[in-house]
């Protein structure tokens, strides 16, 4: 949650980047735990929309990753 520690500040002490916080939200993690996290009542939870915030920022700052490679070195799927 917001509470506690800036992102500033725990960016700063653990020298690592922030990319989201995720919120502290009792409902929202009982509709998670219940199995019902994805139902329309989940989704609009203050943690469900936080996460899915977190998962947006974690994709954009994501390194490129290079493709799969077989055992022979070739992408996956080319046949020498």
């Amino acid at each position: 949650g917001h509470r506690g520690y800036s992102r500033a500040r725990v960016q700063e002490v653990l020298g690592v980047p922030v990319y989201g916080v995720v919120a502290e939200d009792a409902r929202g993690a009982e509709l998670v735990r219940s199995g019902l996290g994805a139902s329309r009542a989940g989704r609009r939870t203050a943690l469900m929309r936080s996460v899915a915030t977190l998962a947006d920022s974690l994709a954009a700052n994501a390194p490129a990753s290079p493709a799969p490679t077989g055992a022979t070195g070739l992408p996956v799927g080319v046949i020498r």
